[in-house]
């Protein structure tokens, strides 16, 4: 078992009778992943008794043994289908598939479920958005992705704060470059230095505002993504 697994294990028993998400992805060795889509915390919740033990659970998030992180989600929302963000998050992968990027995980700055983010203001989901945080922050200091995409401003403001720095802001009309920054941080006693793009919400109802010109502007930043990680530069960003 890896280091990743080892900490998963420990960090993802129930929470307010659900499992914390610690991401979405079709990699079998996550660890392996160089690019973070990260949203604010996830909406739709796995509720322990629906989901089975947490081995079942952990064959799902690690996509083994006839188990999949997509087909747990997808068992899991039923006839509602996939929630209109995760369509916009397909849309991100299929961008980056295009460029032959696939080493992809989807996680959030806070791996824990509520309806709405504002929820996890509730006394009850205190206890959730601590383990959620902390969660995030293991799984960043495990794999250390050299690209993370943040989308919609609270999520900006959230992964800011992980990092102990302001990040840019995104894009606001479809003229407007991509918005990215190279960080510089110490991660655990070691030197981490991604690149992190920032791209408006992808969930309603700030989608709505500039959803007519996201695809353009999300398959540039996904080409710069590219870039970066096939550049010998590697200064896609200042």
């Amino acid at each position: 078992m890896n280091t990743l697994e080892a900490t998963i294990r420990r960090l993802t028993q129930p929470v307010n009778g659900q499992f914390p998400r610690p991401w979405m992805t079709s990699m079998a060795h996550p660890e392996k992943a160089r690019i973070f889509i990260v949203g604010n915390n996830p909406a739709t919740d796995f509720p322990a008794a629906m989901v089975g033990s947490h081995d079942d659970y952990i064959d799902a998030l690690f996509n083994r043994n006839d188990r999949s992180c997509r087909e747990l989600y997808d068992q899991l929302r039923g006839d509602k289908g996939p929630s209109p963000t995760r369509k916009n998050i397909d849309m991100v992968r299929k961008n980056l598939a295009r460029e032959s990027l696939f080493d992809v995980i989807e996680t959030n700055v806070i791996c824990y479920s509520t309806p709405r983010s504002s929820d996890l203001t509730l006394v009850k989901n205190q206890g959730g958005k601590a383990v959620g945080r902390h969660i995030f922050e293991e799984v960043l200091a495990i794999v250390r992705p050299k690209v993370l995409i943040a989308h919609g401003a609270g999520t900006i403001k959230e992964l800011g704060r992980v990092f102990s720095t302001q990040l840019p802001v995104a894009a606001q009309e479809q003229a407007d470059d991509v918005s990215c920054v190279r960080i510089r941080t110490i991660l655990r006693g070691v030197s981490y230095a991604p690149i992190v793009f920032v791209v408006p919400s992808l969930a309603p109802p700030k989608w709505n505002v500039w959803q007519k010109w996201a695809e353009p502007h999300l398959a540039e930043m996904c080409a710069q993504v590219w870039e970066f990680l096939n550049s010998n530069q590697q200064d896609t960003c200042a």
